[in-house]
């Protein structure tokens, strides 16, 4: 298997996990009446960034 398969493997893998993890935030979220639980998964995801960049700083 070439290596560039191997990466397209592995980045699938990888960006399952990542909507896997999106979508039980969200589910958490909506349990907990958080402020984002009606918001699109692009929105979830820039929100998710500015804490990290104010956690970051």
């Amino acid at each position: 298997m070439p290596k560039t398969a191997v990466k397209e493997k592995n980045w699938k893998a990888i960006s399952q996990q990542v909507k896997k993890h999106i979508e039980r935030i969200r589910e958490l979220g909506r349990q907990q009446g958080w402020p984002l639980k009606n918001k699109s998964k692009e929105q979830v995801i820039e929100e998710l960034r500015k804490v990290r960049e104010k956690i970051w700083e």
